[in-house]
């Protein structure tokens, strides 16, 4: 089946601040899914939420193959179980609240795609019309960056429709008022791959850091094989933003400015002999 890149076009956080009653979830308070899937309310605007959404808060949504431990950038396949990881980095806030959606592309019709568990502490998964959300419970106090991880099940079936994970993201102030909050929201599209890719070792440790990133990132390589690698870097969009090859004897180092580069996510790959790892990292 043809591969096709991931696009992330909706988010899967919708964050609350101390005062609100949305500190235990929207659904909880009767305000449904605000995901922005198939006919539903986009962001925090409107219905007593916390305003229209601001680009401060960066979102960044990636599934991670559990059996490979490597971020997947080729599509689903049916029937697995990948780790969702969910952040919202925005520096100036510190709680933060979410809500996620995966729902099938079956036009205007809201169809639930795979399933989620794992749920994890002060987060839940609720219903909400024909979909499962998984929403906060409670404020999530943290400054800066927050992420967290469920497990997703894809669906059973070869070839069925492309997956939307749509999100939004709310980074609040904590001064009792939803003034000054800033959510934004993402959605992210995976086609159906049945096509396996090579991996790089597990044994190979590879480190990104820091992460989120300001100026310069860092990579570095331990108890690696010898020879060349290649080492890119992708925005969201799939274009490469930096690309370098290293001769790796075991270990190896290196570090890429990122100064120009605009908010947001991105793709590190290394590559070896066509097996690939890849890690995501976060501009801010």
């Amino acid at each position: 089946m043809k591969k096709r890149m991931l696009i992330f076009s909706g988010s899967i956080l919708l964050f609350s601040a101390l005062s609100m009653s949305y500190s235990t979830g929207p659904i909880t308070q009767g305000q449904g899914n605000h995901t922005g899937s198939q006919g539903t309310a986009i962001g925090c605007a409107g219905g007593g939420c916390h305003g229209a959404n601001n680009n401060n808060t960066t979102i960044i949504i990636s599934l991670t193959d559990t059996v490979t431990n490597t971020i997947v950038l080729d599509g689903w396949q049916p029937g697995k179980t990948y780790r969702l990881d969910l952040s919202g980095v925005n520096s100036a806030m510190t709680k933060y609240g979410f809500q996620l959606s995966a729902v099938r592309d079956s036009g205007s019709v809201e169809v639930q795609a795979g399933t989620f568990s794992g749920a994890p502490v002060n987060t839940a998964i609720k219903p909400s019309g024909n979909l499962l959300i998984l929403e906060h419970t409670a404020k999530l106090n943290v400054t800066g960056f927050y992420n967290t991880s469920i497990f997703w099940t894809s669906p059973s079936i070869p070839g069925v429709d492309t997956i939307e994970f749509y999100a939004t993201v709310n980074a609040v102030n904590d001064d009792n008022t939803a003034g000054g909050d800033q959510p934004n929201s993402a959605k992210k599209v995976y086609a159906p791959n049945t096509t396996s890719v090579a991996t790089l070792s597990a044994d190979i440790k590879i480190a990104t850091y820091p992460n989120p990133v300001t100026d310069k990132l860092n990579i570095s390589l331990e108890n690696a094989d010898s020879g060349t690698y290649s080492i890119r870097v992708f925005d969201m969009n799939g274009k490469v933003v930096a690309n370098q090859t290293a001769t790796v004897n075991k270990s190896y180092s290196t570090s890429i400015n990122t100064a120009a580069w605009a908010n947001g996510m991105y793709h590190v790959q290394l590559q070896k002999d066509g097996a690939k790892r890849t890690i995501a990292v976060a501009k801010q």
